[in-house]
């Protein structure tokens, strides 16, 4: 390039293309045009995939279950059963003895 100038910088490129399974499924159809590069043509179907998978909507995506807290998890327990104890408290949920004390503590149970 810098002493031939006949040398060109190569021509870097990319096409986005169809997969084959989305062509099977029907979202869409390759078109061979014979002017050097072929088409994609994304059908009615496809574009419904596409906003399907980039929704956004809240509604539409479940949100994660998230595990309860001890301090739910031991007052659960003793609205069921008020009896027990601190020990008992830790062999049914294997919480630590500091985490139980603490939460017996903030709930003011104990």
């Amino acid at each position: 390039m810098v002493s031939d100038p006949t040398q060109k910088r190569p021509k870097y490129s990319s096409r986005h293309r169809l997969s084959e399974w989305a062509v099977k499924m029907r979202y869409g159809r390759r078109v061979v045009t014979g002017v050097g590069y072929d088409l994609d043509w994304i059908t009615p179907a496809g574009l419904a995939y596409i906003e399907g998978m980039l929704s956004t909507d809240v509604t539409a995506q479940a949100a994660p279950k998230r595990e309860p807290r001890a301090i739910e998890v031991i007052d659960r327990l003793l609205s069921v059963n008020p009896a027990l104890r601190q020990v008992d408290i830790i062999r049914l949920t294997g919480l630590s003895k500091m985490t139980v004390h603490r939460n017996l503590r903030l709930l003011g149970k104990r």
